[in-house]
């Protein structure tokens, strides 16, 4: 499943059968952000993958993924990984794009360091 245009939180609580409210509190009890959330780092996480082929715009992206305006992904991009999409595309991996999201907006996923670790 792709997140794509028209997927958003009511879409997901349906998909698993589920109210929406019912799906917010599934969330919330294991600590998650909100279905909304979720999706939009989805889809955030796949527009990266996607501006890895250069035979992608940041434009086709955008409409791709429902975005509806190129503007509207790199605002996000900005908001999120601190960057806009040229810079994801040529400073930012898969696996160091997934750290930044994991690190963010779901710090209960994230392994805690020891000090002695860290040092």
């Amino acid at each position: 499943f792709i997140p794509v245009t028209g997927v958003d939180a009511e879409v997901l609580a349906d998909r698993a059968q589920l109210k929406r409210r019912t799906c917010e509190r599934v969330f919330a009890k294991l600590e998650l952000p909100s279905p909304g959330v979720v999706m939009l780092m989805a889809r955030l996480l796949y527009a990266h993958h996607l501006l890895l082929d250069p035979g992608y715009t940041v434009e086709d992206v955008a409409l791709k993924l429902g975005f509806g305006k190129a503007r509207s992904l790199q605002m996000h991009f900005r908001d999120v990984f601190g960057r806009t999409a040229g810079d994801l595309r040529l400073s930012l991996s898969v696996s160091e794009a997934v750290a930044i999201v994991t690190e963010r907006f779901f710090p209960a996923a994230t392994p805690v360091r020891s000090k002695a670790a860290a040092s």
